[in-house]
């Protein structure tokens, strides 16, 4: 009530002047005819249609009668005029309702309300209906509703309008009810509906009717139409919250963006996550950029590496540094797509079978394949239960077989490893010349045998593919437990397995297998026979299988210079002749010895034997002659070859 009667007063004080103007009037009553404004000497009244002055000429102004309602549904004409400089409300009884005492003023019939302004202040009047005590009928009276305003917009259909005093602001109806409380530092008129408001420099929206629909706890508040709710922002984060007030999002991220029509991309940290439209975390912000895959879930880059990932993140393809287009993967309808980062191939699935695709999309391998595995070579790769292996541009480097051998022992082991399938086994170099047969598993086997063959009464070998690998040019050709022993021209050579040479040409007959199981055997010394060992010991087997030199010396080497083996034994060194006998060291063997050597001759061709009766010349020539030099032979074409006594080849004299 004080703050009432205080508000009177002010606005009296302001209007001070305008009081000492107002002109008294006489009331007047039973009145039938229609009053007009009328002017008389300047002053302006209200005459009846005859013309007579019913309501005097008092008047600076005068406006014609307008019927207002009043709040309880009576309704009456009022006329707006105006005393001095200020403006007032009077009734056809010539009865003020609102004296003209305010600077301007203005009726808002449909509400029985009227704005009264005084310098800066507004104040809200009502009207009402009354019996006059001077009158003894019913009129119109007013009431202050709200005094002191210093802002007092129009009223909506809704019926409030803005008011404000003291600084704040509310929402005010006809009655001069405050509907929304005149408490807050800003209040607007929302674009989406309801109201704007600032309260203690938080922001926030009220409903029409007032009520609280987001609290004013924001730096900022906007509703965005593209996201379909506020984007509100607090402590330098932006949030959201829905149209009915409810929060999807706390104020937390640094950017929000609409994802079509069912999420929002946020970002946070620097990185960005996915939000439903409910404020459902789908994607957490790990990602350094989303975007949505048509064929299903949302492609992602995370440091540079690419994945396509569910809800929930989870992986769908895996992280890489890949660039297909993950539409076109998912598209093709793999069961399973894993991303292997050595090879920078996808591993695709479809069904039981297995395949690869590169880094840009393209076919790798079909899925053909029951099992792939990358290798510091390549690809293993598994088919019907066999094997290939592929370089890592998916060159073949293994064909298809059944091998199971670890190519990379052999790869480390070998320089060149090859598969042959027509007889299930490898060939690995260990140079560009050696050789071995390595079984499936990877371990190293015996050649398969090679096949001898005939042409024009002659003997030769081809491997297994039927590539010659001695030509048809030997009488002979026996298979040994050592491998091959071959004859020519009454000569005979010891061949491995592998058709290398083991003993030179000459003219033995001993079986060297025998020879080969009892004794190291060194060398072939032409017709001395082979310096062989035997427990540490050394002596020489004759080409007959005769025991030549003892097998009982440390060391044995022949010198050619002097024509005899140099002996060791027990420290001492001995030389011994080229027939087995013991000779001065230093001394020079006695060529006259040779002549030892007899003449054997059958079927009508020579050779020569030595004591023990081993042939050491083939008896093949049409004649040997004894000379002093040594030995002429003769063959059936006159070819003549001059021999020295120990059987060494000379030039013919």
């Amino acid at each position: 009530m004080k703050r009432f009667l205080l508000s009177i007063i002010a606005v009296l004080c302001i209007a001070g002047e305008a009081f000492a103007q107002i002109p008294e009037l006489k009331p007047v009553k039973d009145l039938e005819d229609e009053l007009v404004p009328a002017e008389k000497k300047g002053k302006w009244g209200y005459a009846n249609s005859s013309g007579k002055m019913i309501i005097k000429a008092v008047f600076d102004e005068a406006g014609p009668f307008e019927v207002v309602t009043s709040a309880d549904g009576t309704s009456m004409p009022v006329a707006r005029i105006k005393a001095g400089n200020s403006w007032g409300y009077i009734t056809r009884e010539n009865v003020y309702l609102i004296e003209p005492t305010y600077d301007n003023i203005s009726l808002f019939d449909s509400f029985a309300t009227v704005i009264a302004e005084s310098g800066p202040f507004k104040t809200l009047i009502g009207v009402r209906s009354a019996i006059s005590p001077r009158l003894g009928v019913p009129v119109l009276v007013s009431n202050f509703l709200q005094m002191n305003l210093s802002e007092l917009g129009e009223f909506s259909e809704d019926g409030l309008a803005l008011a404000s005093k003291s600084g704040k602001s509310g929402m005010i109806n006809p009655k001069g009810e405050w509907v929304i409380p005149c408490r807050y530092d800003v209040l607007d008129l929302n674009p989406h509906g309801g109201y704007q408001v600032v309260l203690d420099g938080k922001m926030g929206i009220l409903k029409a009717d007032g009520a609280i629909l987001v609290e004013p706890q924001y730096d900022g508040i906007s509703w965005e139409p593209s996201l379909d709710a506020y984007l509100v922002q607090k402590d330098g984060g932006m949030g959201l919250v829905s149209e009915d007030g409810n929060r999807i999002a706390p104020p937390v991220y640094l950017s929000i963006e609409p994802l079509g029509m069912e999420a929002f991309i946020v970002r946070k940290n620097e990185r960005y996550g996915l939000l439903g439209r409910d404020g459902r975390i789908l994607l957490q912000s790990y990602y350094d950029s989303i975007a949505p895959c048509s064929a299903g879930g949302y492609y992602v880059t995370k440091d540079g590496e690419h994945a396509v990932v569910a809800q929930g993140d989870e992986v769908i393809i895996p992280y890489g540094y890949w660039t297909a287009n993950p539409e076109e993967l998912l598209a093709a309808g793999y069961e399973s797509i894993e991303w292997n980062p050595e090879a920078e191939m996808f591993i695709v699935h479809r069904g039981d079978k297995v395949g690869s695709i590169w880094a840009d999309g393209s076919m790798g391998l079909e899925t053909e394949y029951d099992a792939i595995e990358y290798q510091p070579y390549g690809w293993l790769l598994t088919i019907g239960g066999e094997h290939e292996a592929l370089d890592k541009e998916l060159n073949y480097i293994i064909g298809r077989g059944p091998w199971t051998a670890d190519l990379n022992v052999l790869f480390e082991k070998y320089v060149h490893v090859s598969w042959d399938s027509a007889v299930n086994l490898f060939t690995a170099f260990i140079d560009e010349y050696n050789s071995f047969c390595l079984d499936p598993a990877g371990n190293e086997v015996d050649p398969p045998a090679p096949v001898m063959f005939t042409e024009n009464g002659k003997y030769g070998m081809k491997d297994v593919w039927g590539e010659v690998l001695l030509e048809p040019v030997y009488d002979g050709i026996a298979e040994q437990p050592y491998g091959y022993l071959i004859a020519k021209d009454g000569l005979v050579a010891a061949y491995d397995k592998y058709l290398d040479i083991i003993q030179g040409w000459g003219p033995w007959s001993l079986d060297l297998a025998a020879l080969f199981d009892e004794y190291d055997v060194r060398n072939s010394s032409h017709m001395f026979g082979f310096i062989v060992r035997k427990d540490g010991k050394y002596g020489v087997i004759s080409p007959g299988g005769n025991n030549y030199i003892p097998v009982i010396y440390d060391s044995l080497e022949w010198d050619n210079s002097r024509k005899c083996f140099i002996a060791g034994l027990d420290g001492v060194m001995v030389d011994i002749d080229a027939w087995g006998e013991t000779v001065l060291p230093g001394s020079v063997p006695d060529p006259a010895r040779a002549r030892e050597f007899s003449l054997a001759s059958k079927d009508g061709k020579y050779g020569l034997i030595n004591h023990f009766g081993d042939v050491v010349v083939p008896i093949i020539y049409d004649s040997i002659e004894k000379t002093d030099f040594g030995y002429v032979l003769v063959m059936g074409d006159g070819t003549r070859q001059a021999k020295d006594p120990y059987l060494m080849d000379i030039a013919i004299p």
